[in-house]
């Protein structure tokens, strides 16, 4: 169990990620086109989980995924 004060980089990334409000703000940069950094450090190492803006031309048939279904 780590006090309060203790550096935890694993509860800051678990509570980014159950956060609406850092959702929002991640999805808007990636729309303005700016990279989303999140940084967490301990006394040992720092982790970042960084996305970058998918750039697509207007007009595309690009879909994210395709189910796809083996022979019967």
């Amino acid at each position: 169990m780590t006090s309060p004060g203790t550096l935890n980089p694993g509860r800051v990334m678990r509570e980014w990620a159950r956060s609406l409000r850092a959702e929002e703000d991640a999805l808007a940069m990636l729309r303005e086109g700016w990279p989303y950094t999140l940084a967490a450090c301990d006394e040992t190492a720092c982790y970042a989980l960084t996305a970058g803006p998918l750039i697509l031309p207007a007009t595309t048939s690009f879909r994210a995924y395709q189910h796809a279904y083996a022979a019967a």
